[in-house]
């Protein structure tokens, strides 16, 4: 669980995004992307798109070993 917290927070601070701003891309509350990063919410497909656009990464690069 802890690589998926450290992919997800790494890609969203490697394309310099604060929660705050990938929450907005996503439509969502910075709350949200917190939860996501420490793995206590597990997106529906349709987020994981969204975020995954966000990133500009593949759905597995982020939500997947």
């Amino acid at each position: 669980k802890k690589k998926k917290k450290k992919k997800k927070k790494y890609f969203r601070e490697k394309n310099k995004l604060s929660q705050s701003d990938m929450a907005f891309k996503c439509g969502v509350t910075s709350r949200y992307i917190s939860f996501l990063e420490a793995n206590k919410r597990m997106p529906s497909l349709r987020m994981a798109k969204k975020i995954s656009k966000a990133l500009h990464k593949n759905i597995e690069d982020i939500f997947l070993l």
